[in-house]
């Protein structure tokens, strides 16, 4: 409402914000006029070379670095997806115990990011299934 007030008056205001992909329904769900008020914008998965950047130059910064075949899998594995470059960013570097962040420590902390990713980014969605949709995904994983 208050978005909506400050537009009425043309009031000099930016609001930046992100959100996952459903952040248009709620708010329309919110206040009916509220999906017409932003703009949103997909963001899609980043490119490979955007990505190793994205995971390389914050460790850079303080003096460490990544291993080529390292950024590479992890890469791989997320498809540049932003969300998952940054759980992998987060798990790994606090599972790395030397400077040069190895292929064998992305190895050592799959397991770790893929239950954290279970349990916080997919359950909401797994949550929020019929149950007759969640037997038919325990069906497939």
């Amino acid at each position: 409402m208050a978005m909506h007030k400050m537009q009425q008056r043309q009031l000099p205001l930016v609001l930046i914000g992100a959100g996952l992909p459903i952040l248009p329904a709620l708010a329309g769900e919110s206040k009916s006029y509220a999906e017409r008020l932003f703009n949103f914008p997909d963001i899609s998965p980043l490119d490979e070379p955007d990505a190793i950047k994205a995971l390389q130059d914050p460790v850079q910064d303080v003096g460490e670095l990544f291993d080529n075949d390292a950024l590479h899998e992890i890469f791989y594995l997320t498809k540049g997806y932003p969300y998952f470059l940054q759980e992998w960013g987060y798990q790994v570097w606090n599972q790395a115990l030397i400077s040069l962040i190895s292929l064998k420590v992305i190895k050592e902390t799959s397991a770790l990011v893929s239950k954290r990713l279970d349990d916080n980014f997919f359950r909401v969605r797994f949550d929020r299934l019929t149950p007759r949709e969640k037997t038919y995904s325990s069906i497939l994983i």
